[in-house]
């Protein structure tokens, strides 16, 4: 019963015996952010870091670091909250190109912020789909992407007002260390 769980990723399993296997093969992950002071305690989940991506060049303009955190108490809950760079955001988040989106996002505001949210349905029996998007715009090109896969925080409210936005907009003034 315990192997059939943790396959379906209704629990985690962080730990690895011999005949379990894990819901998702972990992704790479970084030992630690590259941006120091940026990411939040979500409580019960653990997170992991990926390795940033740094656009190429000297001076890159598009750069991001992808944390996952997963839920540890006993339901299926992934949050990737993406910190990242990138001139195009102006164009792809602006109020016009989102319109036209076949589903288009819900308009918020996080902490005097302008923020897009969208809900995901189809593949209902798929425990491990994309339920829910927030983006944030910090500014112009900087934005927190959190993707919700299982159902648990509001993301508005319980994970996107927990950032620093000042923090995380000087932070991504910078690449991030690699």
């Amino acid at each position: 019963m315990l192997r059939y769980l943790v396959a379906l990723g209704f629990i985690s399993a962080p730990w690895t015996t011999a005949g379990f296997v894990s819901a998702q093969p972990p992704a790479p992950a970084a030992d630690r952010p590259g941006w120091s002071d940026v990411f939040v305690n979500l409580g019960m989940y653990s997170v992991t870091y990926e390795k940033p991506v740094v656009g190429k060049g000297e001076k890159p303009d598009t750069y991001s670091q992808k944390a996952i955190y997963s839920w540890t108490g006993g339901r299926y809950e992934v949050l990737e909250i993406t910190l990242a760079r990138d001139p195009a955001f102006k164009d792809k988040y602006s109020a016009e190109a989102l319109k036209k989106e076949k589903n288009p996002p819900k308009e918020l505001e996080v902490n005097k912020k302008k923020a897009w949210q969208w809900e995901f349905t189809g593949d209902e029996g798929k425990f491990n789909r994309l339920a829910r998007r927030l983006v944030v715009m910090l500014d112009a090109d900087k934005a927190i992407i959190i993707d919700q896969k299982g159902f648990g925080l509001d993301l508005k409210d319980d994970v996107a007002k927990k950032f620093d936005f000042a923090k995380v907009e000087k932070a991504l003034s910078s690449p991030p260390k690699q």
